[in-house]
């Protein structure tokens, strides 16, 4: 929690954006969510009652839904780049410099592929896992409770289903996240190696030139 917390002090001045991602991500899930909802009245009223002005009208509806979830999903990508991109080029701005501040024996201690990696590969994952973060983080929760919502709107005895299958899922979920979470500081030594590896062979290349 306390890198979270270090994390969360560096996106000052970009939380307008990640709010604004966040905010149309839940407004494209729950034209998504209704759209289920105004099929079931085509089937339900419009082929059982024959009635063809239901499909036109619940036709136009579902377009509607499906026009404005596309547009607020764009203007989500367009904003959720927008944050990651600037945050990226934050937090590699604040890394260089506070290595600058290193003294000689800080250097010592870290290697320079270490260095290498924690302002490239580092930050690009964290970039990655923000990006693919916030819309599984703003989608799943909209999802869960509209879908419940809806679900037993359309048939209550069905929609009992979801209430036994849904903690499974988060239990299983939770061991998953539990076992490949440790893993991460093990591909972070692989990556320090290849940067070291690179380093090497770049440093090999220039002192048999200049032999």
């Amino acid at each position: 929690m306390s890198s979270l917390k270090v994390l969360y002090t560096y996106s000052k001045g970009l939380r307008k954006y990640f709010v604004a991602a966040i905010l149309f991500v839940i407004i494209e899930t729950s034209f998504e969510v209704i759209i289920p909802l105004l099929m079931s009245d085509i089937i339900d009223i419009g082929i059982v009652q024959k009635d063809t002005s239901v499909f036109i009208e619940k036709g136009i509806q579902m377009m509607i839904c499906a026009l404005l979830s596309l547009i607020c999903g764009l203007l989500y990508a367009r904003y959720a780049s927008k944050a990651i991109t600037l945050y990226g080029e934050k937090l590699r701005s604040i890394q260089y410099a506070k290595i600058q501040e290193y003294a000689f024996i800080n250097l010592d201690h870290f290697e320079t592929s270490s260095l290498i990696t924690r302002l490239t590969s580092d930050v690009t994952v964290i970039q990655n896992s923000l990006i693919n973060g916030i819309r599984p983080f703003a989608r799943g929760p909209v999802i869960l409770l509209l879908g419940l919502v809806m679900s037993f709107i359309i048939n209550k005895e069905l929609s009992i289903i979801f209430l036994f299958t849904t903690p499974v899922l988060g239990i299983i979920l939770f061991f998953i996240v539990r076992k490949v979470a440790p893993m991460y500081k093990y591909l972070q030594k692989a990556v320090d190696r290849v940067n070291q590896i690179i380093q090497e062979n770049l440093t090999a290349i220039r002192a048999i030139k200049a032999f």
